[in-house]
């Protein structure tokens, strides 16, 4: 597991990077989208195309929303790594997929 985000709330955007990776364990494996979120029956999944990946979207109800980290969840999946976005603009989204492996 890693965690990279926002550490300065009045500089740095408020956005967090989460990876989780199983040991031989496809990331294309079904998991549970509640473990990604704070508060999982509040809001519902979408799945949608950022950066030219295949995310799925939470609302920003499904996150506890903090001085530090602000927003919605975006999962997203690659190898057998499982990554959650989670940022208030979705300009900051893309760009951040777009840089995942």
């Amino acid at each position: 597991m890693a965690i990279g985000g926002r550490t300065d709330v009045g500089v740095d955007p408020p956005y967090f990077v989460f990876a989780f990776r199983l040991a031989d364990r496809p990331a294309a494996d079904e998991f549970p989208t509640g473990f990604w979120v704070d508060n999982p029956d509040t809001g519902k999944w979408t799945k949608r195309t950022v950066s030219g990946r295949t995310v799925l979207a939470g609302e920003p109800a499904m996150v506890d929303q903090t001085e530090h980290l602000r927003g919605w969840p975006h999962v997203y999946d690659s190898g057998t790594v499982h990554f959650r976005v989670v940022t208030d603009e979705e300009a900051w989204a893309a760009d951040a997929i777009r840089q995942l492996p």
